[in-house]
């Protein structure tokens, strides 16, 4: 039976990337798009792999952080596989408040507090004036407050819901001054959600592999292999 043998951009063939001297020339043409596109990184990269760059372990992180995004677009472009990695990110970066969300109140402000007795109001008060902030906002998921929803929402109900109070949280932290009041409530509101059954269920399914709001991880940043 026949094969049809990949090729790819650059003039590139499956079995040249298998080669030494395919791999050398594979290098030498993503050198030659970086100096292209960012002449500035292209020379960071020439130091770093001469180890000249003089960079401090958090800053070489960084570097390589930065670096793996021009990687990625020139793999896209060698694969020919740009309109799917364009989806991709679009649907990581979708979930950027959401992060910022559980760093700035979750992680940061509410678990601060755990130890602390505090009388505060109950998850069901707090519920529904978030469904209310949320729907003054522009926000509102169109799913009602998450504990009147209870069990009956659907995965995508939850992600909009989680979604629309990351984002309502990010409004708020971009006028900090001016809405202390109501981060100050968004913040029991995910005490509550933190240690009352009734939160507890209401944030099933925020995060992954369906993690409460409790203990879903934040954002993880991967290395690139710039040597």
């Amino acid at each position: 039976m026949p094969h049809n043998t990949p090729s790819y951009n650059h003039g590139f063939s499956f079995a040249e990337l298998q080669t030494v001297d395919g791999l050398t020339r594979l290098d030498a043409t993503f050198l030659a798009f970086l100096r292209q596109h960012n002449g500035a990184l292209a020379e960071r990269l020439a130091a770093y792999r001469a180890g000249h760059d003089g960079l401090t372990p958090a800053d070489s992180s960084e570097f390589l952080i930065v670096l793996a995004t021009h990687l990625e677009t020139f793999l896209a472009g060698l694969f020919g596989i740009d309109p799917e990695v364009t989806a991709a990110r679009t649907a990581t970066r979708s979930h950027d408040p959401v992060f910022a969300f559980k760093k700035q109140f979750v992680q940061r402000r509410a678990r601060r507090r755990l130890l602390k007795k505090e009388d505060i109001e109950s998850f069901a008060e707090l519920d529904a004036w978030l469904s209310d902030a949320l729907r003054a906002a522009g926000l509102d998921d169109a799913q009602g407050s998450a504990s009147a929803a209870g069990d009956r929402m659907s995965g995508a109900a939850v992600a909009d819901r989680e979604l629309a109070v990351a984002r309502y949280a990010v409004q708020l932290l971009a006028d900090e001054p001016g809405h202390t009041g109501e981060i100050e409530k968004l913040v029991r509101w995910c005490l509550r959600a933190l240690t009352s059954d009734e939160g507890r269920t209401a944030t099933r399914g925020w995060g992954p592999a369906s993690r409460t709001i409790v203990n879903a991880p934040g954002p993880r940043r991967s290395r690139s292999a710039a040597a």
